[in-house]
């Protein structure tokens, strides 16, 4: 019950931010859809991977998902099991995309 209050109030974060995002321009007087180079009212969505190396599972797919662009960005749980298959996957392709931004967490 407690995980379902958590993601509620993510996703209501992550709402309101998105808003702001889109609402409120940069220094610069563009917003961010302009930045990004769509027009000033476009609606964007990012999607994020979270819990990249908790499992052979999650690496599989969060693997796929960045290879294919689907995700942009991921986490990555530096203590936890899958975290060694992570870092070699990592090794091999070298950078990824220059769009791939990249988090270390450190706890699992």
């Amino acid at each position: 019950m407690r995980i379902r209050k958590i993601f509620a109030l993510l996703a209501a974060l992550a709402g309101c931010a998105a808003a702001l995002a889109q609402a409120a321009p940069a220094a610069s007087g563009k917003t961010v859809a302009e930045r990004l180079g769509y027009p000033a009212a476009t609606r964007l969505l990012m999607i994020h991977a979270d819990d990249f190396g908790m499992a052979h599972t999650v690496n599989t797919a969060t693997m796929e998902a960045l290879e294919k662009h689907w995700v942009t960005s991921a986490s990555i749980l530096v203590p936890c099991p899958w975290f060694p298959e992570v870092a070699q996957w990592a090794k091999t392709r070298g950078r990824l995309a220059s769009a791939s931004t990249w988090r270390m967490s450190t706890t699992c």
